[in-house]
């Protein structure tokens, strides 16, 4: 298909752990996705060849044992890779306005989550 990579895989790790009945659950999820390069116009010329892509995500989700609460350390883009994910050519020097999208940059967070009901 025009404008596709040839190859687009994902692989999902998922681990869970009973860490007992006082201490609750833990869950450990990571993905690695990669992207194989792609052209950015139907002519497929070189020079509007996007390059490869490999991104890194991991998390760990903390169950607290009463199920009220949920604690998450979360990692997004580990390599910190920022590619191009889609951009529009523009052949008209008038026109210096690019249109296309990034990867985001690498993030690392914290979340809680409680269920009141």
């Amino acid at each position: 298909m025009p404008l596709q990579p040839e190859h687009k895989y994902s692989l999902t790790l998922l681990y869970d752990l009973a860490l007992g009945t006082n201490r609750g659950g833990l869950t450990l999820l990571t993905t690695v996705g990669y992207t194989d390069e792609k052209h950015a116009d139907i002519s497929n010329l070189p020079r509007y060849q996007i390059p490869e892509y490999t991104g890194w995500d991991a998390r760990a989700i903390w169950d607290l044992p009463n199920g009220q609460w949920s604690l998450t350390l979360f990692a997004k883009n580990l390599l910190d890779e920022i590619a191009v994910q889609q951009w529009r050519p523009n052949e008209n020097p008038a026109l210096t306005t690019i249109k296309g999208s990034l990867t985001d940059e690498r993030k690392i967070g914290f979340q809680v989550l409680a269920r009141l009901f």
